[in-house]
């Protein structure tokens, strides 16, 4: 994989009829991630630490798990993602709050390259779709 990649570039892209969908996601990600840190595995914080020598990046992405996530919008969210098929939940629990590079992703969800974009979309209209019917339920 290089970092010229044009599959890295449609990865990154979220299409225009998506973008809604795609902020909805990614308050999901922050509730979803919070509300598992509050869980913990243990009591005790070392399994916190992070090194001192952190990138500019992964300290910019540390401020952003800081915002408080909108409970309320975040839940319908996590409804409409439990709903959907095994494979496209897991790549979007993957993508969004396990934040994995694209090639663990592959592997994990047994998925083709070349194909990884149109899964990461499908997966998107699939929870705007339940998000919708979610609505007009209520």
């Amino acid at each position: 994989m290089k970092r010229d990649d044009p599959v890295l570039a449609l990865l990154s892209y979220v299409p225009p009829e998506l973008l809604q969908v795609h902020d909805q996601l990614i308050n999901w990600s922050r509730w979803a991630r919070v509300s598992r840190i509050k869980r913990g595995h243990c009591a005790s914080m070392e399994w916190r630490y992070l090194p001192e020598r952190l990138t500019e990046e992964t300290q910019e992405e540390r401020q952003i798990v800081h915002i408080p996530p909108d409970e309320l919008a975040a839940l319908p969210v996590e409804k409409a993602v439990i709903g959907c098929p095994e494979r496209n939940r897991r790549y979007l629990i993957l993508h969004y709050i396990h934040r994995l590079d694209p090639n663990i992703i592959k592997r994990e969800v047994h998925v083709r390259w070349g194909d990884m974009p149109s899964l990461l979309n499908d997966s998107r209209r699939m929870v705007k779709n339940k998000l919708h019917s979610i609505k007009r339920c209520v």
